[in-house]
């Protein structure tokens, strides 16, 4: 690859965490559990496990490789990858408030959970956002309080102040995709499948002609705190949304009932508040916003590339 640095486990554990090599990296490597990348993780929609089985060109690894990149350049990353015959999976993208410097090695990690083949971790974006507090440190000691009936000392043990430190975590955006190597043979079904799912979700009549009122009332309605277009935050990103829903004629009534009354389990664990004050006009417009929100820079929008 021309600007494509994929690198074997030793040279891109370095590059995760800055630091040698060791046993203990590499205990975690095999048996951490991937945490917020894993936490974040949003499967492609088509891409099922039979689908990935059908796809992959060998069994996966023990350890899948790296590639790192900026997080604006990862378009350019991704179309590259998919000109070498690598599929996107899946992505995680996150935010974290973290004291010291920002790791990606659980990106590593969930990448061998998932019997990823490479792993595209984007540099930890600062956000210019910090949080601080103190913390009360104590130590348990033993203090005398008297003797027994045989003239013996009497301890107890006590936690006794020590200090108070503050701290402070700086913001982070992260983020990570996950590929597998495809067959050749597949990559030209890939590429069809591709022209079918670029169509637009909604049909014409079913999305607002002011694609911008659709964005100022989301912004309006604080659903941004909530969500982003090209990442998870506390909820799944836009572009997430449009391709879960894609071709569904169903959706954006589904997705008006959600915002009107709330939902809970439709992505984990999650809980959206309902918004009953939005009127239904205004709503269709919030819906057909969010299903235009397609991943221009997906894999699976740069298939005529592979094919």
């Amino acid at each position: 690859m021309n600007n494509v640095k994929v690198f074997l486990l030793l040279a891109c554990v370095v590059a995760l965490t800055g630091c040698a090599t060791g046993q203990g990296l590499w205990d975690y490597l095999l048996h951490g559990n991937g945490g917020n990348y894993k936490k974040y993780y949003y499967p492609m929609p088509e891409m099922t496990p039979e689908r990935i089985a059908e796809l992959r060109a060998a069994p996966p690894t023990e350890m899948p490789l790296i590639q790192r990149t900026q997080m604006n350049e990862r378009g350019a990353a991704t179309v590259e990858l998919a000109e070498h015959g690598f599929v996107e999976i899946g992505s995680s993208f996150f935010e974290q408030c973290t004291e010291y410097s920002p790791e990606t090695k659980d990106a590593l990690v969930h990448a061998r959970l998932i019997g990823a083949d490479l792993a595209l971790v984007a540099e930890p974006q600062y956000l210019n956002k910090t949080y601080s507090w103190t913390e009360d440190v104590y130590e348990d000691e033993q203090v005398y309080v008297g003797n027994d009936k045989d003239g013996k000392p009497i301890y107890e043990t006590r936690s006794v102040y020590v200090r108070t430190d503050n701290h402070t975590c700086y913001y982070y955006d992260y983020g990570a995709e996950f590929f597998i190597k495809a067959k050749p043979d597949k990559l030209g079904s890939l590429a069809a499948a591709s022209t079918t799912q670029s169509a637009p979700p909604l049909s014409p009549s079913a999305l607002p002609a002011d694609a911008g009122h659709g964005e100022e009332l989301v912004a309006k309605n604080i659903c941004n705190a909530c969500h982003a277009v090209d990442k998870a935050r506390i909820g799944p990103s836009y572009q997430d949304i449009a391709a879960k829903y894609a071709g569904n004629a169903t959706a954006p009534a589904q997705m008006a009932e959600r915002i009107k009354k709330g939902s809970s389990g439709v992505w984990g664990a999650v809980t959206m508040p309902p918004q009953p004050n939005i009127s239904d006009e205004d709503i269709k417009a919030m819906v057909g916003y969010v299903m235009s929100q397609k991943k221009q820079w997906s894999l699976f929008r740069y298939k005529a590339r592979i094919g």
